[in-house]
């Protein structure tokens, strides 16, 4: 895995080791037709394109190397380093105990999911509107007029593993860009709710139907724990494969 550019400490907050995330992952990769970055780890001009063929259980099938003499390199080697780019994420991760065999008539490479990978999202990432039903929000500190701390539960309009937006009312005043917001509590569905701290980076005002005005204001996630985020990635994942649901109906 290609991680030496990378400070240790910052990217083992990318690190996804749930089983249910890793296959939630992968399933995606293999319904995009995502292209995978393979090579033989320690191996120079061992790199090769691939797409994942199949996920049955906990194996994985994928495509062959053009080349009949770096698929045998790979057999006797029987480990792959592996990246990919998945709807601007970098993906991550280590294959090891490949084996060939086929999957619909034609030759490839079969092994388990991974144990473990990285899910590399920068605070830029895309993020997901979050469906009126699921009534997300999040408990936020302001202080008021007389300087007192008062928690207000905010309506959280998107979010992503890097931030979220929030719908502020218009009874609470406009916060600057750079804003820390350190005692925060976000509220999933199905879950318990999440301690996390937020810098504000854009603002803006936007009309609603009945002509009241509310205000859009973007955070970003500071430290998220690595427990905070499976959470989060989990629910992600659940919108994202509804709205897909929705798109094929």
């Amino acid at each position: 895995m290609n991680t030496q550019a990378q400070d240790p400490e910052d990217i083992s907050r990318f690190l996804v080791d749930n089983a249910e995330l890793i296959r939630g992952i992968f399933d995606g990769m293999l319904e995009r037709r995502v292209f995978i970055a393979l090579s033989i780890p320690h191996e120079e001009g061992s790199q090769f394109m691939s797409m994942l063929s199949s996920i049955e259980g906990r194996a994985i099938t994928f495509d062959l190397p053009a080349d009949p003499a770096l698929t045998g390199q790979v057999l006797r080697h029987g480990k792959l380093n592996a990246s990919a780019q998945d709807g601007g994420v970098q993906v991550q991760f280590r294959l090891s105990e490949i084996q060939r065999s086929e999957y619909d008539g034609r030759a490839c490479f079969t092994c388990a999911l991974p144990a473990d990978l990285y899910r590399i999202q920068r605070r830029n990432a895309y993020r997901v509107p979050v469906p009126v039903h699921d009534e997300v929000t999040c408990d936020v500190v302001f202080s008021d007029h007389g300087g007192k701390p008062v928690t207000r539960r905010l309506r959280v309009f998107d979010l992503s593993i890097s931030g979220l937006t929030l719908l502020m009312p218009l009874d609470i005043p406009e916060l600057p860009i750079d804003t820390a917001l350190s005692v925060c509590t976000l509220r999933l569905p199905d879950t318990e709710p999440v301690d996390v701290q937020l810098i504000v980076r854009n603002s803006f005002a936007l009309p609603t139907r009945n002509d009241n005005i509310r205000r859009r204001v973007g955070c970003e996630f500071v430290e998220l724990p690595g427990s905070a985020e499976n959470r989060l990635q989990r629910y992600i994942f659940e919108i994202e494969r509804k709205l897909r649901s929705k798109s094929k109906l």
